[in-house]
C-alpha cells in the first residue's frame, strides 16, 4: 500500500473509533426523563442522541392519544452531533488519500462518488439535528444510509481481478453492502404502505434497531479495511 493509503486507513480508524465512543457516551448520558423512558438501542432512533429538545418551529416528535410529544432532550447532544459530522468529514478526507485503494476504472469512480456522498450525508445528519432542521436531517440520513451500502457494492466490483483483494475480500465487501442496503429497504417499507411503522419507543426491534443494522456492516467493513490499509 502507498503511504497515503496507510494514512487514509489511520484516518478512517480514528474517525470510526471516536464516533463509536461518542455514541456510547451520549447513550449513557441520555437519561430516562424523555417520553418512552431510558434510551433503547432497538427502538430509539440514533438521531435521538443528537436532539437538544429545542422545537424551533418543528412539529412535535409525534402525537399520542391527542397529546403532543416533545422532541427528545439528549444532554450531550452537541458531542454526538460534532462526532458524527467529524466522522463524515474524515471519511471523505480519507477517501481522497486512498486513490490507489482499488484498481482505477469505472467502478473505482462509482465507489468514490458514493463513498463521498455517504460521508457528506453523515456530516449533514450531525450538522442538521432532527429537532432543529428535520427535512435536511432526514434527507442527509437517507443519503448516508443508501450511499454507504451502495458504495460497498461498488467497491466489491472494483476489487474484481485485483490480486491485492484476494482471499474473500471481494465477497465480504459485496455481502456487507447488500446487507446494509437490504436493511435500508426494510426500514423504508412503511413509507410505501407495505407494513406498519417501526416503533420509536418500547421493546423489540424498532426504528433504532434497523438503523443500527444498516450501519453495522458498513462500520465493520471500514474497521476491517482500515486495519489492512494501515498495516500493509
Amino acid at each position: 500500500m502507498m503511504k497515503s493509503t496507510r494514512k487514509a486507513g489511520l484516518i478512517w480508524l480514528f474517525a470510526t473509533a471516536q464516533f463509536i465512543i461518542a455514541m456510547a457516551i451520549t447513550q449513557m448520558a441520555y437519561g430516562c426523563a424523555n417520553y418512552g423512558g431510558c434510551y433503547n438501542l432497538l427502538s430509539n432512533p440514533i438521531s435521538n442522541l443528537g436532539s437538544s429538545g429545542i422545537q424551533n418551529g418543528n412539529p412535535p416528535y409525534f402525537t399520542y392519544q391527542g397529546s403532543r410529544i416533545s422532541w427528545p432532550s439528549s444532554p450531550l447532544w452537541f458531542i454526538f452531533n460534532f462526532s458524527l459530522a467529524l466522522f463524515g468529514l474524515l471519511l471523505v478526507c480519507g477517501m481522497f488519500l486512498a486513490e490507489e485503494l482499488f484498481r482505477k476504472g469505472a467502478w473505482h469512480s462509482v465507489w468514490s462518488i458514493l463513498f463521498a456522498a455517504a460521508g457528506i450525508g453523515a456530516m449533514g445528519v450531525g450538522l442538521f439535528p432532527e429537532d432543529l432542521l428535520l427535512s435536511l436531517h432526514g434527507a442527509s440520513a437517507l443519503i448516508a444510509f443508501v450511499c454507504s451500502g451502495a458504495s460497498l457494492v461498488a467497491a466489491s466490483m472494483a476489487m474484481r481481478k485485483d490480486r491485492r483483494w484476494s482471499g474473500g475480500w471481494q465477497k465480504y465487501t459485496m455481502l456487507s453492502g447488500l446487507a446494509s442496503l437490504a436493511f435500508a429497504v426494510i426500514l423504508m417499507l412503511p413509507d410505501f404502505g407495505v407494513i406498519q411503522r417501526w416503533p420509536v419507543i418500547g421493546d423489540g426491534l424498532g426504528f433504532g434497531g434497523l438503523e443500527r443494522l444498516i450501519i453495522l456492516p458498513v462500520i465493520l467493513w471500514i474497521i476491517a479495511i482500515s486495519v489492512r490499509m494501515a498495516t500493509e
